[in-house]
């Protein structure tokens, strides 16, 4: 996280108009799918979005294994390749560098959950809110609450002024072995 983007470091008020006005989304729904051609291991999905009337893309990846690993990332590639901004679900814990504002070391660690942005000097900077430190078990239990904190922290909505879902099926629902009907007596 410490390569300058010069893009960002030049057009910064444009970098903070897209990334604080309301981003709106769609569909409101979304499935993942595997991602065999580029990596078997994850499923990704995305959504189409409009921000200051560029279109964007929040592309959604989840790790097949552990449900509880997934990233989501928006991206307006009119304004520059990279993504503005993005979500981690769970990794290893960031350190801002290059951040010379805070002193001690333990203000520059950030834990995950996360989100990451650029600042005004180009750099990406990781960070977190009390909220999503207070949720973060259900963050991993669930793609959705995670969704919903980026949809807060990111300013998305679908036209219906709801934040964007991932659809989670199950492959093989859960079976209980349970015998419900031990004890009852059936006349035959």
């Amino acid at each position: 996280m410490s390569r300058v983007n010069q893009i960002v470091k030049r057009e910064y008020s444009t970098y903070c108009q897209l990334f604080d006005k309301v981003k709106y989304a769609y569909p409101d729904v979304i499935s993942l799918y595997a991602d065999k051609k580029h990596n078997p291991n994850w499923s990704k999905g995305e959504f189409e979005m409009k921000c200051l009337n560029r279109p964007g893309k929040i592309k959604v990846q989840q790790k097949h294994v552990k449900k509880s690993i997934y990233a989501v990332v928006l991206l307006i590639e009119t304004f520059m390749t990279e993504a503005i901004c993005r979500f981690d679900s769970d990794g290893h814990m960031h350190i801002n560098k290059h951040r010379r504002d805070y002193t001690e070391l333990e203000e520059r660690l950030v834990p995950t959950p996360h989100f990451h942005r650029w600042d005004e000097n180009g750099y990406e900077i990781a960070y977190t809110t009390p909220d999503v430190i207070g949720c973060a078990k259900a963050i991993h239990a669930d793609i959705n609450v995670g969704l919903y904190h980026v949809c807060q922290q990111f300013s998305i909505f679908t036209l219906n002024e709801e934040p964007i879902q991932v659809a989670t099926y199950e492959l093989f629902p859960s079976v209980s072995l349970k015998d419900n009907n031990k004890g009852i007596d059936f006349d035959v």
